[in-house]
């Protein structure tokens, strides 16, 4: 049945009305029917945003892990580096490019197998259930790459920045014995 533009709500309300009354029948409207599935939306949203960021954050304490566990294991080498010749801002900018690079890596397996992924999920959801549609997330990827790109270049720098405060002396020594 078909309802003049503005008149849904009233509608709705009456045949609650009559519904409740009578009892022997239930009646859906469009409106209830678009107000449940933007409810489900929601839902849908909130669960899958929440998933996103717990693996997000997961992945970036791991990242932080591996190159902190990556920097220390090469404290001797990037000592030895130093006391041959290269200058702290060499190995900074060494460093600093091994993190891009780690960077540019994850961002290329995102931006491809991720959103490869992403899309399949889409389409076997969609085929379940018809009003889904697919809307590519530029602005939530770019963002993410940004974060990525700063983490990946800024936790290497951070952890050899840490590990330096001993002289080079004391660095080549730690390891010898």
């Amino acid at each position: 049945m078909s309802v003049e533009k503005g008149k849904d709500k009233e509608v709705h309300q009456q045949t609650q009305q009559i519904s409740e009354k009578y009892g022997d029948f239930q009646i859906e409207t469009k409106e209830a029917i678009r107000d449940n599935l933007q409810l489900s939306k929601i839902a849908i949203s909130l669960i899958g945003g929440g998933f996103s960021v717990l693996l997000a954050l997961i992945g970036i304490v791991n990242f932080i892990n591996i190159m902190f566990t990556g920097i220390i294991n090469r404290k001797q080498e990037l000592s030895v580096l130093e006391s041959i010749g290269m200058t702290r801002k060499q190995v900074k900018k060494m460093v600093a490019i091994e993190g891009a690079y780690y960077a540019m890596i994850s961002l290329g397996l995102v931006w491809t197998l991720g959103n490869g992924i992403a899309y399949g999920f889409f389409t076997l959801f969609n085929s379940v259930s018809k009003y889904a549609v697919y809307q590519f997330p530029v602005i939530p990827m770019v963002l993410v790459s940004l974060v990525v790109v700063i983490i990946c270049v800024t936790v290497p720098l951070l952890t050899y920045k840490k590990m330096t405060k001993q002289s080079i002396t004391e660095r080549l020594k730690e390891n010898m014995y």
